[in-house]
């Protein structure tokens, strides 16, 4: 089974709970970045935290978007996160391995991105293959390049979110794979 998804920064519960369906997942990191999105920032309790990026035009794939330094916004997410977690159960097991990440100067924002996602994907023990749709051969086509993906993988069935109405089952459905829609949850069942 697969799905795919964007890339999110420090995604909430709901994206851990759309993948966790499936055996095998794509980080769509070869579309276009979107300015204002998950994909470079979040929001934890009240707070927006955001990774400020490069800007180098308005067509950049996800994948090609790199980290701006010119701000210290790693420490600040990290003195955030430490405030914010430090009375959480376990949280001297993970936060020193997230600093880690967080503190580590990655030239792409999908670098950070990914690596803070098998991180996550890890430690929650979800049996997961991960791939780079930028590295997995896709062009543009996504309903082709999932297809192709799918039969290079011997993959039989496409999960789909409601936010990835983009996707028609028909193409699937005709092709041999059994695609499935997955009705968004309120995110309250969630917390």
């Amino acid at each position: 089974m697969l799905t795919i998804k964007f890339p999110s920064y420090l995604p909430e519960t709901r994206y851990f709970f759309d993948i966790s369906f499936c055996s095998n997942f794509i980080l769509a990191d070869h579309l276009n970045y979107r300015k204002r999105s998950s994909l470079s920032r979040t929001i934890i309790g009240n707070f927006l935290l955001t990774i400020p990026t490069i800007h180098c035009g308005n067509q950049v794939q996800i994948s090609q978007k790199k980290i701006a330094y010119n701000e210290n916004w790693q420490s600040k997410h990290i003195k955030f996160l430490y405030h914010y977690y430090h009375s959480f159960a376990y949280f001297d097991e993970y936060f020193y391995q997230i600093e880690e990440l967080l503190s580590k100067k990655n030239i792409y924002l999908i670098e950070l991105l990914y690596s803070l996602l098998q991180f996550l994907i890890r430690n929650m023990h979800l049996e997961i293959k991960t791939f780079k749709a930028s590295e997995s051969g896709f062009l543009g086509n996504l309903e082709y390049d999932i297809f192709n993906f799918c039969m290079k993988k011997n993959i039989n069935s496409i999960y789909s979110f409601e936010e990835n109405s983009f996707l028609q089952p028909v193409y699937f459905n005709e092709k041999g794979i059994s695609f499935h829609r997955i009705p968004k949850l309120n995110n309250s069942f969630l917390k």
